[in-house]
């Protein structure tokens, strides 16, 4: 091969190195590209999985709230099954076929009427019903709402004041069939929401309805609807729930 000829080809191997690299580093662009469509595909679903999270994180908070009040309600039971008599199971008799038993007919005893609705201040001897701060803020504060016509009635086995007098619009936060289960769940209440009950008064009501006798725990007095109407819209943003109601103290 003459001079012209190598110095030809080696101008032809030199112009071919960049396209032959050129077209390598095209072929490594195709191959990542799967690839990169795969990472994408991943970030749009982490994304959308953080909005779904922030859509939900409000439920998820309210049903641990709920699961702390469940708590309560379990514990307080508990409390009280532990509390009750050792009942021992009935003696198992075989009946006298030929000489039945005639069925005794027990007198029925009358019912003793109520009213269909009772407030009841909370008295401030009993430890196990509320902490000291809740209780002497609860019983002056009646104490002075209280007009003269106001008849109490107290018992030894039930130490909660009965009480009639004005009307007054007050919140009310929550309603059980147990009266200990009412005031834990104030203990509860009052110290996730110090900053909008830190002030108000806690009372709680006597209620006998058709289904039974429920107590209702219910804050104020307020000076006005609208005040009680702003208070609960401020619980109900903190996901508490509550109502604007009016109580005879």
């Amino acid at each position: 091969m003459n001079r012209p000829t190598q110095c030809f080809s080696v101008s032809m191997k030199r112009a071919l190195i960049p396209v032959v690299l050129l077209i390598s580093g095209c072929a490594t662009n195709v191959d990542q590209d799967p690839r990169l469509e795969q990472l994408n595909s991943q970030v749009v679903q982490l994304q959308q999985q953080m909005s779904d999270y922030k859509k939900m994180e409000p439920k998820l908070k309210h049903l641990v709230e709920l699961e702390g009040d469940l708590k309560i309600v379990v514990d307080e039971l508990a409390q009280m099954t532990s509390e009750l008599p050792n009942i021992p199971p009935p003696a198992h008799t075989t009946p006298n076929i030929s000489e039945p038993a005639a069925p005794q007919v027990a007198a029925a005893t009358p019912p003793t009427p109520l009213e269909n609705t009772e407030s009841a201040v909370i008295n401030a001897t009993p430890a196990d019903k509320l902490k000291p701060k809740i209780a002497t803020a609860v019983a002056p504060s009646m104490a002075q709402e209280a007009t003269p016509k106001t008849e109490a009635v107290t018992s030894p086995n039930n130490p909660v004041t009965i009480a009639t007098a004005n009307a007054v619009i007050d919140i009310q936060l929550v309603s059980f069939k147990n009266e200990r289960l009412t005031v834990a769940a104030w203990q509860k209440i009052r110290r996730k929401h110090e900053q909008l009950l830190g002030n108000l008064d806690p009372f709680i009501e006597k209620a006998t309805l058709k289904q039974g006798t429920f107590y209702r725990l219910k804050v104020g007095p307020f000076d006005n609807k609208n005040a009680a109407i702003a208070t609960c819209n401020k619980l109900r943003k903190a996901n508490q729930d509550c109502n604007v109601t009016t109580a005879l103290l």
